[in-house]
């Protein structure tokens, strides 16, 4: 039992292995495991795609920060003694779309016109804030850092 299952197997290699060495040979054209994206798009293509990230628009945009927080706005800001009101002063923020998502639950974009060295470690010190529940930093290099 044991044997024939080694001459399967054997048997299933070599095939595989032949067929990978005639494709590989061979000369046309459509003769492959499938072309690749590369193959199937342009440079026109990819650089007209809303999917392909431009790195010169990210010297042009600034950084946002998107804040998830509980309570309320007004009392954040206008408070001296609270931390939300200091980061934002001290980085120069505006609030930009307010937005809700529940009763609870609220958000705020923030926008300065200031170019961040280290936005992330910006985005760590709202997050220490007792109200703010999340924080998403936007228009980094790496585009999708969330900080919670």
């Amino acid at each position: 039992m044991r044997k024939k299952l080694h001459i399967t197997i054997a048997f299933a290699s070599l095939i595989t292995f032949i067929l990978l060495i005639v494709c590989c040979t061979n000369k046309r054209k459509d003769c492959s495991f499938g072309s690749t994206i590369l193959d199937t798009m342009s440079k026109d293509k990819l650089e007209s795609s809303n999917r392909a990230y431009n790195y010169s628009d990210y010297e042009n945009k600034p950084v946002t920060f998107t804040i998830i927080y509980k309570g309320d706005l007004s009392d954040m800001i206008t408070d001296n003694s609270n931390n939300f009101k200091a980061l934002i002063d001290t980085y120069g923020f505006r609030i930009e779309q307010p937005f809700e998502i529940n009763t609870e639950m609220k958000g705020i974009v923030l926008v300065s016109s200031t170019k961040f060295s280290e936005p992330i470690n910006i985005g760590k010190e709202f997050s220490l804030v007792n109200e703010v529940m999340m924080v998403e930093v936007s228009n980094t290099k790496n585009n999708n850092d969330i900080v919670s």
